[in-house]
């Protein structure tokens, strides 16, 4: 059931003084969640990770609304505000209780504080990713000559990618994916 629907118990209410029973109705009031918010029958969290497993990958059991576990895992580099859509870990549909909404999580990426990298760390991380541009190179924003296709100015379409959308950073989900 969804916020605001009415439930009503036909003839179960106050009688009336000269008639039967009035009908008792119930209202129903969404409480909000500090993990999980709704939006129609899909469910949304955000769930974040160290820069480790950003790169290598990770793997961990989310705890639903019900208490079930929902597995989590990736192999491959993970983008800050990448999105993994889980389809049937939603909500169930009022009017067809077989049918489920998706959980989608959006993956914060939390980048270590208060450490500053040795010069063997930083030329380890050069020779695994290249070389990063040079202070003459002049650096451009908006859709990279590079972008993957899909991407549209500003980098506001979503990319997908082994289940995965990617969207821009702090940009929401177009509507046509909720």
């Amino acid at each position: 059931m969804r916020d605001g629907h009415t439930y009503p118990f036909h003839l179960e209410g106050e009688p009336h003084p000269d008639g039967d029973n009035g009908d008792l109705k119930f209202i129903i009031r969404q409480q909000t969640h500090p993990v999980f918010h709704r939006r129609g029958d899909d469910l949304y969290t955000n769930v974040s990770i160290g820069l480790v497993d950003a790169l290598v990958g990770f793997r961990f059991d989310l705890t639903h609304l019900d208490g079930h576990k929902v597995k989590i895992e990736r192999t491959e580099i993970t983008w800050p505000g990448s999105i993994l859509r889980i389809p049937k870990e939603g909500m169930p549909n009022f009017e067809r209780n077989n049918v489920r909404g998706s959980l989608f999580v959006t993956f914060d990426v939390v980048f270590p504080r208060n450490r500053a990298l040795k010069e063997d760390e930083k030329e380890a991380v050069i020779k695994i990713f290249g070389s990063s541009k040079s202070a003459t190179e002049k650096v451009t924003y908006g859709t990279p000559k590079s972008a993957p296709a899909g991407l549209s100015e500003g980098l506001a379409a979503p990319v997908v990618y082994n289940g995965f959308v990617s969207v821009g950073v702090a940009k929401l989900l177009p509507t046509s994916l909720h």
